[in-house]
């Protein structure tokens, strides 16, 4: 559906081909050639009922931070995505938006 141009819903969100292949560049940090002098910011949100970070986001944080000036937030809220209706995620939105007006 995507590589024809179509959107993509998965659980009631649309996902686009732009924003699937932006997230599949970014799947292999290390395919970047080096590391930029000037780090562009990252906002990395995890939502997660656990208090601590998995082992896998901490080596993805430390992979990131290589090449990002990396803002991570863990939010402790309900599993979002296994909701039969959709839902807002009120703190994901806020620090989103908050990084966002802080970047302008």
């Amino acid at each position: 559906q995507l590589a024809d141009g179509e959107l993509l819903e998965i659980a009631g969100y649309p996902l686009t081909a732009n924003f699937v292949d932006s997230v599949r560049q970014l799947r292999d940090i290390t395919a970047f050639a080096s590391a930029p002098t000037n780090k562009p910011p990252l906002l990395y949100l995890e939502t997660s009922n656990l208090t601590t970070v998995s082992p896998l986001t901490e080596k993805s944080l430390a992979q990131l931070a290589d090449f990002f000036d990396v803002n991570f937030q863990l939010i402790n809220d309900a599993p979002y995505w296994t909701a039969t209706e959709l839902l807002i995620n009120t703190a994901l939105v806020e620090q989103t938006v908050r990084f966002l007006q802080e970047q302008s």
